[in-house]
């Protein structure tokens, strides 16, 4: 199995995001999950990029 991952980063928590931020965010997702079928998973402040990847890895 591959695992191809992009990580954009926020030094912020989705609380403290700005509206605007958070439209990208949205826009980003249904593009990645829904045009070319790549899972979609947003990184917040305190959160470690290898639990992301356990998490990705692990719901495949």
């Amino acid at each position: 199995m591959k695992l191809y991952f992009i990580v954009e980063t926020k030094n912020a928590d989705n609380d403290s995001l700005r509206d605007e931020e958070r439209q990208k965010i949205k826009h980003a997702e249904k593009f990645f999950n829904d045009a070319i079928k790549i899972k979609f998973v947003t990184q917040y402040s305190g959160q470690k990029i290898i639990d992301l990847i356990n998490e990705v890895y692990n719901k495949s």
